[in-house]
């Protein structure tokens, strides 16, 4: 229209009879109804127009609903036939689904039984090693022990005396020491005040040593067997400590090592004092036995510290080498061949400086008649001896015990075979301090309390490695559930305690020093001769009542006479 506006077009008349027109096409699509071409009057359009329009509506229409028809037919179909596909798809897959499930079952369920003829496979291979190591190797170190100890070299006698003696008193005080531990862990907690214990046991052993210091071997048991059990009392308070207040690096866990030396001289000064008080008292005079005493107190004294030391710098050292602080019975995690070696040649180094010091002991102990300066050099010896005893351990516990336990499927017989290893490692250790000695000359030559440091050693890596395996041993029977842990724990060691030590006591202890066995010796000399004492005696007192009762019969013979003549002298007056 004019001026631009767009004008809506005009209203169609209504159809005759009132009736309302269809819906356009548009609306007949959305519906589903069907709009008449002829239909197309109705909405008011000329004739002509109407006409055309509706035969092209018509045509159109007509098509396009003949294809909508066909198209919804074709849709209908392939919806049914999709729909019929899936659900056969379905139960081919739900069919399928089952056999995957029973299969994956199946596969399961053989592999646990895989799994368990593996492990049974596994656990028959690890008893057996451990059956053969154990009859084969005793077999061969009970031989070894009857050829060394009736050698015709009195060096090599003495030395397997003494390695032998040092590891089972290490056996017996790591017992000891377990049971101990065992019963405080089941009373308590008593790790919350450090180096109470320490301070106990080194007590009671003070005590004990003063109630038996008449008796030099009951003396000398006593101060090998509790100073290394205060040794390893000692080594828990200050590794518990070492381990959760100086574990940041290896050289702050050095400080430990002076703390512990610091307390250790403390205590060994008070005692000392205490000793000479008592030895002192009454007569004023230091006789043989209470300087055998004194001795044996000094020996106490310098294990205790020795062991100490040499276990906290090891620890150290281990510390150094992987990198983390663990506890004296547990391993590094992992660990690579150079850092094994790399604890290996420490433990080596030491070994080297105290057959150095071995000699250099010799020497002093020839010149001087200082009882200070040899004790000295004599705990210097003994830290070297066992610093190389611990790092060595500890270097072949991490290189072997691992591999060997993941190899049979246990650990008792990755024990056993190092506890093995070990005792023949100490064999070849006399065998070639006896070659040593013999190219010595007589100026040089050691005595066998020079290499006491290195027996002691040898003697500990011995016993702390048959330790390992029996406490493995002990602790598989616990497990086994046929009794309570602790209840099997404390009775076997126990047991074993009463059945060690006094063989060892009586019949090993005796052969490791000469002096010590003399004074046995003149022991049973003095009470061989207070039993033929006793013998005499007793005949003489038998012999006197004979003559007594003589005397008395010969007395009553005398008097009857008597009585006969004095009645023959009456009757004869009369």
């Amino acid at each position: 229209g004019a001026g631009g506006v767009r004008r809506p077009p005009p209203r169609a008349a209504p159809p005759e009879g009132g009736k309302k027109p269809s819906p356009p096409a548009t609306l007949v699509a959305v519906t589903g109804d069907i709009w008449r071409s002829d239909d197309a009057v109705s909405v008011g359009l000329p004739a002509g127009p109407a006409a055309g329009l509706s035969a092209t509506l018509a045509s159109a229409g007509g098509a396009a609903i003949a294809s909508e028809a066909s198209s919804a037919l074709l849709h209908t179909a392939v919806f049914s036939a999709g729909a019929a596909h899936a659900t056969e798809g379905n139960a081919t897959e739900a069919e399928g689904a089952e056999e995957e499930h029973a299969k994956l079952e199946h596969a399961r369920e053989e592999g646990e039984h895989e799994g368990e003829e593996h492990e049974k496979a596994e656990g028959n291979q690890a008893v057996t090693i451990t059956a053969a190591a154990s009859l084969l190797g005793m077999t061969a170190s009970i031989q070894l022990l009857f050829y060394l100890t009736n050698c015709r070299m009195v060096l090599v006698r003495i030395m397997t005396w003494r390695m032998v003696s040092a590891a089972i008193s290490i056996y017996a005080a790591i017992l000891v020491f377990n049971v101990a531990h065992e019963m405080l862990m089941w009373i308590g907690d008593t790790d919350s005040v450090p180096c109470v214990k320490l301070v106990v046991v080194w007590i009671v052993s003070q005590l004990l040593m003063f109630h038996v210091k008449d008796d030099p071997l009951s003396s000398t048991a006593v101060a090998v067997l509790w100073g290394h059990t205060t040794g390893f009392f000692a080594i828990a308070d200050f590794g518990h400590i070492q381990e959760h207040r100086f574990h940041d690096s290896p050289m702050q866990s050095m400080g430990v090592v002076g703390i512990a030396t610091g307390l250790i001289v403390v205590l060994c000064f008070v005692t000392r004092l205490l000793r000479n008080w008592v030895a002192l008292a009454g007569d004023g005079v230091v006789d043989e036995v209470e300087e055998l005493w004194m001795e044996r107190c000094e020996d106490y004294e310098d294990d205790v510290i020795t062991m100490t030391m040499g276990f906290l710098i090891s620890q150290v050292l281990r510390f150094q080498a992987s990198g983390k602080l663990v506890g004296h019975e547990e391993e590094p995690e992992g660990g690579t061949p150079q850092q094994i070696f790399g604890l290996c040649v420490w433990g080596i180094c030491f070994a080297v400086c105290l057959l150095v010091f071995t000699g250099i002991r010799a020497k002093v102990d020839a010149s001087t008649h200082n009882k200070n300066v040899k004790r000295v050099i004599g705990i210097a010896n003994n830290f070297l001896g066992m610093t190389a005893a611990w790092t060595l351990l500890f270097g072949l516990r991490w290189q072997y015990i691992e591999p060997w336990a993941a190899r049979f499927g246990s650990a008792i017989p990755a024990k056993l075979l190092l506890a093995l290893m070990t005792s023949l490692g100490a064999v070849g250790v006399i065998l070639g301090l006896n070659i040593m000695t013999k190219c010595l000359d007589d100026e040089h030559d050691p005595s066998p309390r020079t290499l006491r440091a290195i027996t002691g050693a040898v003697g500990l890596m011995v016993g702390l490695s048959w330790e390992t395996t029996f406490a493995a041993s002990i602790e598989g029977l616990a497990e086994g559930g046929f009794a309570h842990p602790l209840l099997i724990k404390v009775g076997l060691s126990t047991f074993l305690f009463i059945v060690i030590f006094p063989s060892w006591e009586y019949y090993i202890l005796p052969k490791t020093e000469r002096r010590l066995e003399k004074c046995i010796k003149d022991m049973q000399v003095q009470g061989d001769d207070d039993d033929e004492v006793a013998q005499m005696e007793k005949a003489l007192e038998e012999s006197g009542d004979e003559a007594s009762t003589t005397h008395d019969e010969d007395s009553q013979v005398s008097e009857e006479e008597f009585e006969n003549e004095r009645l023959m002298h009456t009757l004869k007056s009369a």
